[in-house]
């Protein structure tokens, strides 16, 4: 009879088991089932972007006055003449242009400069704008403190004063240019008086 009763309580305490602990989660614990995000289904598929846009890259940009100043650049060959004592030599100028508003002028004055030497090359760098070129050199071996102006309305000038060479006092030179020419006229005035004259001609050879 005990065995009996053992068995049917066992039977009994097993079903109270599988009852408390069986079937689902969800079964169990409807609330959870209930806060459960919903299936959103299969992730979103993302647009495609466009590529950047590629950078450009700037244009360099050019001070006033460089397109005029480019038609002067490259190299001018000619001479040089004092008609006053004869002697002559050849002249060199090669010119570059940049487009920051700076210009360099190479100069090559062969010859016997003022009766002396010839002198070596020299370089030069000056400055434009819109209205034309300028060189302010201060202590050049040859002509001392010296001053060009070009105007691109197609003149050109000179002065040369505080020249090392004691004898001569100072040194004029105007003329013009244009076409891939260039004229001009220099006056030496010599330091104990008096003077000598002399001209320029220069043909444009490349740009």
């Amino acid at each position: 009879m005990r065995s009996k009763l053992w068995m049917i309580a066992s039977i009994l305490l097993t079903l109270v088991v599988l009852t408390a602990c069986g079937g689902s989660a969800d079964q169990a614990n409807p609330e959870a089932m209930n806060n459960m995000p919903e299936d959103s289904g299969s992730a979103e598929e993302t647009e495609p972007t466009d590529p950047p846009a590629p950078t450009e890259t700037p244009e360099p940009t050019m001070a006033p006055g460089y397109e005029m100043a480019m038609q002067y650049s490259g190299t001018w060959e000619g001479t040089w003449k004092n008609t006053t004592f004869g002697s002559e030599g050849p002249i060199t100028i090669t010119g570059t242009v940049y487009q920051d508003g700076t210009v360099t002028m190479e100069v090559d004055v062969g010859g016997f400069v003022f009766g002396l030497i010839d002198p070596d090359p020299q370089t030069y760098t000056g400055t434009y704008d819109a209205n034309g070129v300028l060189f302010s050199i201060l202590d050049d071996p040859i002509f001392g403190q010296l001053e060009v102006e070009m105007d691109f309305n197609g003149t050109f000038s000179a002065m040369a004063d505080l020249i090392p060479e004691a004898s001569i006092a100072s040194m004029q030179v105007s003329g013009t240019f244009g076409d891939g020419m260039a004229q001009g006229e220099y006056m030496i005035e010599f330091a104990g008086g008096g003077g000598a004259e002399g001209v320029i001609e220069l043909t444009q050879t490349s740009q």
